[in-house]
């Protein structure tokens, strides 16, 4: 199953399409601890292109593709921004940044995603998160 959302580049949008990516999540029959990390990752990535891509301009758009299979859910989210380097990114758990409100994000969409790979420059995010990684899968 797909589904496609498109929210402006506005902070305010965000609670709504987490609201739209958990009846998805639902629909396929994802785990409820799968959903909360899922929905957890995605706030953060929606977040992220809100505020850097878009620097919270509603004119702007965003972009969140949903795609689910048996294993799992694909979730691939866009914005029109100039990018960044995601190696250049602190590591949010070292001495130096550990005050810093930069990088966390990133870091806890790798921390609650099976894969997190970023493109175009940075403006193109896409993670994975498996249903289950004992055989548990839903039913759907």
């Amino acid at each position: 199953m797909h589904r496609e959302i498109t929210i402006p580049g506005d902070p305010d949008s965000i609670p709504g399409a987490r609201r739209e990516l958990m009846e998805f999540l639902e629909q396929q029959g994802c785990p409820e601890d799968r959903a909360f990390e899922v929905g957890m990752a995605v706030q953060e990535a929606l977040a992220n292109a809100v505020l850097h891509g878009c620097k919270s301009n509603p004119e702007l758009r965003v972009t969140m593709k949903l795609s689910s299979d048996r294993s799992g859910v694909s979730i691939i989210i866009q914005d029109p921004g100039p990018g960044f380097d995601v190696s250049q990114v602190p590591d949010p758990s070292s001495d130096e940044t550990r005050t810093s409100s930069n990088g966390r994000g990133i870091h806890m969409m790798k921390a609650y995603m099976d894969d997190v790979t970023f493109t175009r420059g940075g403006r193109k995010v896409r993670m994975r998160k498996n249903w289950a990684s004992r055989g548990d899968a839903p039913s759907a």
